[in-house]
C-alpha cells in the first residue's frame, strides 16, 4: 500500500458547507465555531465507545460515588437527596440525549460587552438537529427540568433566586433559566422545527442563530477569513473547527481597558467625596483664626497626599495596562486556526492550518516558532524497530530569550533594573551566560526515538565540543550537590568510535540496571538509555541499519510527508496504551491503599472516603482495558512562511460484534472480547511476525 497519503481527499476542493447546513447559524462575531455531522463510516467507532461506556456503567463506580455522598449526610438530607435523584433521573430520562447532537451539531462562542444587566461577557451555544417530533419531545423534557430546578430553589427557602419563563416567537419556543435581576444571563433552551438549541452565559445568541437559519443572513461562513481558511484545506466530511484568536484577544484587551477606566472613575469619585467632606468640616469650624490656619495647612497637605496617592495609583495602573496591551499585541500573531476531519476505512484524518496574521511574520513569537531548519531526511536516525519517534525542526530558544529580555526592559515597570540584576547574577554567581553558554548551543532540531524499553533523545548542536563541556560541568555541579557518598559515577565509553559517558548510581540498579549514556556525534548531543540503543540510531544514520521507512507497520499506518519545508514528523505506537493506563490505575489504587493505612487518627468521614477510593479506582481497570482499539497515530507538519499545515491520522482496530449475553447479563462464551490489553498484545505480535 505504501506510506498513506492524507486520505483520498482532493486538497484543492473546498468544504461543501451545504453538507453542514447548521453552519449558517454561526454568528458573524463568533471567535470559536465547531460543526459535526453523522457519518455512517464511523459506526465502528460508535461500537468501540459503546463497549467502553457499557463497561463503565457495569463497573458500579457511579453507585459507589453516590453511596459515598449519601453516607456523608444525615438521615433527613440523605432522604431528600435520594428523592431528588429519583425525580431528576426520571425527568432527564425524557430527553433523548443520545440523539440531541448525533445527526448534526454546531457549537459557537463569542464575547459580548458586559453591562449591569449582563455582567457575563461570554455567550456559548449548542445546536442539534433531530426530527421535528424528537425535537419537541426533548425540548419539553429540558423545559421540565428547568422548571423543577426553580421549584427546588423555592422548596429550600430560596424563592426568587432564579426564575424561568417561556416565550414564543412564531414557531420558536424559548425557555430561560436566569438569576433574578439578570434577565440576559443564564441558560436558555429553544426549539425550532427539528432543531434544539442550548445556550449559556448570555441568552441572545440563540435568537440570532435561529434568525440566521431562517433568513440565511450574513453569518460567519460568509466572511472572507472563514472562506479563505477552508479553501486551503481538504473537504470536511465529519467535522470542522474555526478559531479566530485575534477577535478573542482584541475583546479581552477591550474588557481590560474598560475595567481600568471604571477603576479610575471610582478612584476619582472617592477623591471628590473626600474633598467635599474636608470642605464641609472646614466651613463648620468655629475655632480662632490661628487654629483655622493650622487646619487649612494640614488639610492642604492631606489633599496633596491624597492627590499624590491617586496619581501614583493611576501611574501604576497605566504602566500595567501598557504592559498588558503590549503583551496582547505581541500575542496577536495568528490570523486563524482551521481544521477539517474525515474518515476513510479504519482511519480518521485531520488537516489543520494555522495562518499567520499579515504583517506579523517578523514578530518574536513567530521567529521563535519558525526559525528551526526544515527536517530533511526525517528517517535518518530512526531505526526500523522504533515504536515511537518524533523528528522536529524545533524552536529557537535563543531568539525567545532575547525577545523576552527586550520586552521586560521596555514594558515592565523597573524592567531595566531587573535585567541588570539578572545579568549580574549570571556573571558573578552562576559563572555563565545563559544565552552564549547554553541556548545558543542548540539550533532547535530535536529527535526522540523509542524502541521497546530503550529510548534515545537527540538535540542538534552548533558546537559539539562546547556542548560536551557544558554537560560535563552540569554533572560536576550535580555531584557537588549530592555529596561524596551519593555521587554519580561517570565512565568513559566508546560508541562507534565516538566518546560517550555512561552514568551509573546505586539507585539506578533498582530501576532494572538503568545506565544511561550521553555524548556528541553527528552534530547532535545524544542521551540514551543504553549504548546499544545509541549504536542502533547512529548505524541507521550511516546507512548500516534499515530505517523506519522499511517497517511494514509504519508504511501501512503512517503519513507520507509532502513538501520541502517539513518541520515535524512523528509516529506513536498506541497498542499498549490501554495496558499502560491499567498499570497507572493499579499503582494509584495501591498507593492510596497504603496511604489509608496511615490515617488511623483521621476523622471518620475522611477515613471512609480514603478507604473507598482504592476499590473505586480498581473498578476503572477493566474500563481502561476496553480502550485497546488504538493501534497508532501519525502526523507531519510543514511551514511555508505564512503558516503551518499539519496532517494527522488516527488508526483504529475493527470493532468486534458484541457477544450474546445470558439471562444474568454475563457473556456465554466467557472469552475475551478482543478489546483487552491481552488481545492487543496478540495483535501486535501478529503484526511483528507479518513483517
Amino acid at each position: 500500500m505504501g506510506l498513506v497519503a492524507v486520505g483520498a481527499q482532493n486538497t484543492s476542493a473546498q468544504t461543501d458547507m451545504s453538507r453542514f447546513p447548521l453552519t449558517k447559524a454561526f454568528p458573524a462575531d463568533a471567535f470559536i465555531a465547531v460543526a459535526a455531522r453523522n457519518n455512517a463510516e464511523r459506526k465502528f467507532l460508535d461500537d468501540h465507545w459503546a463497549r467502553v461506556s457499557k463497561a463503565f456503567m457495569q463497573s458500579g463506580i457511579c453507585g459507589d460515588v453516590w453511596d459515598m455522598v449519601i453516607d456523608a449526610m444525615n438521615d433527613e438530607n440523605a432522604d431528600k437527596a435520594e428523592d431528588l435523584r429519583e425525580k431528576f433521573t426520571k425527568l432527564t430520562g425524557e430527553v433523548q440525549w443520545s440523539k440531541l447532537f448525533d445527526q448534526e451539531m454546531i457549537y459557537a462562542g463569542r464575547f459580548i460587552p458586559p453591562s449591569p444587566a449582563s455582567p457575563v461577557p461570554f455567550e456559548g451555544v449548542l445546536l442539534g438537529r433531530l426530527n421535528a417530533a424528537e425535537a419537541q419531545t426533548s425540548y419539553k423534557g429540558l423545559k421540565t427540568v428547568i422548571e423543577e430546578v426553580v421549584k427546588l430553589f423555592e422548596s429550600e427557602g430560596a424563592e426568587g433566586i432564579v426564575t424561568s419563563n417561556e416565550t414564543k416567537e412564531g414557531d420558536i419556543s424559548i425557555v430561560r433559566l436566569t438569576p433574578t435581576g439578570l434577565p440576559t444571563v443564564g441558560i436558555c433552551i429553544a426549539s425550532w422545527k427539528d432543531i434544539v438549541a442550548i445556550s449559556y452565559g448570555g441568552t441572545s445568541i440563540i435568537e440570532e442563530c435561529v434568525k440566521l437559519l431562517k433568513d440565511d443572513g450574513k453569518g460567519l461562513i460568509h466572511s472572507a477569513k472563514f472562506k479563505t481558511a477552508f479553501s486551503k484545506l481538504p473537504p470536511a466530511e465529519d467535522s470542522l473547527v474555526f478559531f479566530d484568536p485575534t477577535i478573542m484577544l482584541e475583546k479581552m484587551g477591550g474588557f481590560m481597558n474598560m475595567g481600568r477606566q471604571m477603576a479610575a472613575r471610582e478612584r476619582s469619585g472617592e477623591t471628590k467625596k473626600k474633598t467635599k467632606k474636608v470642605t464641609r468640616r472646614r466651613s463648620s469650624d468655629d475655632e480662632d483664626s490661628d487654629a483655622d490656619e493650622d487646619d487649612d495647612s494640614s488639610t492642604d497637605e492631606g489633599d496633596a497626599k491624597a492627590k499624590g496617592d491617586e496619581d501614583s495609583e493611576e501611574n501604576e495602573d497605566a504602566a500595567m495596562m501598557n504592559m498588558v496591551d503590549k503583551l496582547l499585541g505581541e500575542m496577536m500573531v495568528f490570523d486563524y486556526i482551521a481544521e477539517v476531519e474525515w474518515t476513510d476505512g479504519l482511519k480518521v484524518y485531520t488537516s489543520e492550518h494555522v495562518a499567520i496574521k499579515p504583517g506579523a511574520e517578523d514578530k518574536p513569537v513567530i521567529k521563535f516558532l519558525s526559525s528551526g531548519k526544515p527536517v530533511g531526511e526525517f528517517a535518518r536516525f530512526v531505526p526500523k524497530e522504533a515504536g515511537d519517534f518524533s523528528v522536529s525542526s524545533g524552536m529557537n530558544f535563543s531568539k525567545l530569550y532575547h525577545s523576552v529580555r527586550d520586552f521586560v526592559a521596555k514594558n515592565v515597570p523597573g524592567g531595566g533594573e531587573t535585567i541588570e540584576e539578572f545579568d549580574t547574577l549570571q556573571k558573578e554567581e552562576w559563572k555563565l551566560d545563559i544565552d552564549k553558554d547554553i541556548l545558543a548551543l542548540f539550533d532547535g532540531g530535536i529527535i526522540s526515538v523509542s524502541m521497546g524499553d530503550d529510548w534515545v533523545f537527540m538535540l542538534r548542536v552548533t558546537d559539539a565540543a562546547k556542548a560536551n563541556e557544558q554537560v560535563s560541568s552540569l554533572f560536576t555541579k550535580l555531584n557537588e550537590a549530592l555529596g561524596e557518598e551519593n555521587t554519580l559515577t561517570m565512565t568513559p565509553v566508546k560508541v562507534l568510535g565516538k566518546s560517550f559517558t555512561q552514568v551509573t548510581h546505586p539507585m539506578f540498579m533498582m530501576m532494572g540496571g538503568f545506565a544511561p549514556i550521553w555524548g556528541c556525534a553527528e552534530d547532535h548531543l545524544i542521551i540514551g538509555t543504553s549504548a546499544k540503543a545509541v549504536t542502533t540510531c547512529l548505524k541507521t544514520a550511516r546507512g548500516e541499519h534499515p530505517n523506519i521507512t522499511k517497517s511494514k507497520r509504519f508504511v501501512d499506518e503512517a503519513l507520507a510527508p509532502k513538501g520541502g519545508s517539513i518541520c515535524g514528523v512523528s509516529f506513536t505506537d498506541e497498542s499498549k496504551m490501554a495496558a499502560e493506563l491499567q498499570q497507572v490505575i493499579g499503582a494509584l489504587s495501591m498507593g492510596l491503599g497504603f496511604a489509608t493505612m496511615g490515617m488511623q487518627d483521621a476523622p471518620p468521614q475522611m477515613k471512609a472516603i480514603m478507604g473507598a477510593l482504592p476499590q473505586m479506582l480498581a473498578k476503572l481497570g477493566p474500563v481502561a482495558g476496553k480502550r485497546g482499539f488504538f493501534p497508532s497515530s501519525a502526523e507531519y507538519s510543514s511551514f511555508d512562511g505564512k503558516g503551518w499545515l499539519t496532517n494527522r491520522v488516527q488508526n483504529y482496530k475493527p470493532a468486534r460484534p458484541p457477544e450474546p449475553e445470558s439471562e444474568t447479563g454475563d457473556k456465554e462464551s466467557g472469552e475475551d472480547d478482543g478489546d483487552s490489553p491481552a488481545a492487543d498484545d496478540q495483535d501486535s505480535d501478529k503484526e511483528s511476525s507479518d513483517e
